[in-house]
């Protein structure tokens, strides 16, 4: 059975430079191309703004004021911090602060009030004001985004069974009772198997090896051993394979 599965978030970043004086938010090209030479050792030492590190600013909850934004702002302007990604976390109706008031909610009148003074304060501090896209958290969304509307993934689970078989419940894929979980069906195939192509890692059973990696775990898909390979040394695995045992 093919199934779909919603994931949380995708976090892509606006760039907007509202900084107080006009100034690349990047080297300009002439700059990355010189060849390196004196000027060099006194960028080092002394850089540009815009080499300087931005931090990310999160508003956890709605548990914000515009006067806390200023002081943690000006914090970080002090800090040669040259700039900040501004993002949205723990949404107020999810995460309930007992002693806020009142209550920030994503894209409320009184949240966008908070973005606007964040970017103002950024221009009078002279920092880099960057943002998500929206409230998502590593993808694209936001608390109005509801399960069957958000981004999928594609899983499927398999069984085998035989010609006498009469009603089969197909296992979900990752099966878990988080409610977040939305699956949805998309096709289910069936088809005849190959002789003596079962759903399970062939038998075998190994002799001679170069190290002393747990081969027969890691031939059982066993996700408890791991394996690193190392450089310029080669690998090798001898193994007996019962008689009769079909390969493919």
């Amino acid at each position: 059975m093919i199934k779909t599965i919603f994931k949380l978030s995708i976090l892509f970043y606006l760039a907007l430079s509202v900084s107080a004086k006009t100034r690349l938010a990047l080297p300009n090209s002439d700059d990355l191309q010189k060849p390196f030479g004196d000027h060099d050792f006194i960028n080092f030492q002394n850089p540009p703004k815009n080499n300087y590190p931005h931090t990310w600013f999160h508003l956890i909850g709605g548990n914000v004021s515009h006067d806390g934004i200023t002081r943690d702002l000006q914090a970080i302007a002090n800090a040669n911090i040259s700039g900040i990604q501004l993002f949205h976390g723990g949404f107020a109706h999810t995460t309930q602060w007992s002693k806020v008031s009142p209550k920030i909610f994503c894209m409320s009148p009184l949240w966008e009030a908070a973005i606007k003074h964040t970017a103002d304060e950024c221009k009078r501090l002279g920092l880099d004001f960057t943002m998500q896209n929206c409230a998502g958290w590593a993808m694209a969304g936001g608390p109005w985004i509801t399960p069957e509307n958000a981004m999928r993934d594609i899983t499927f689970s398999r069984i085998e069974i035989t010609r006498n078989s009469k009603k089969v419940k197909l296992p979900l894929p990752y099966n878990s009772k988080q409610e977040w979980r939305n699956y949805k069906d998309i096709c289910v195939l069936a088809f005849p198997s190959i002789v003596g192509d079962l759903d399970n890692p062939i038998s075998i059973n190994p002799t001679k090896n170069s190290d002393n990696t747990k081969w027969e775990n890691l031939i059982k898909n066993n996700k408890q051993t791991r394996f690193t390979a190392s450089k310029n040394i080669p690998h090798w695995l001898e193994f007996e394979i019962p008689q009769g045992e079909v390969i493919r």
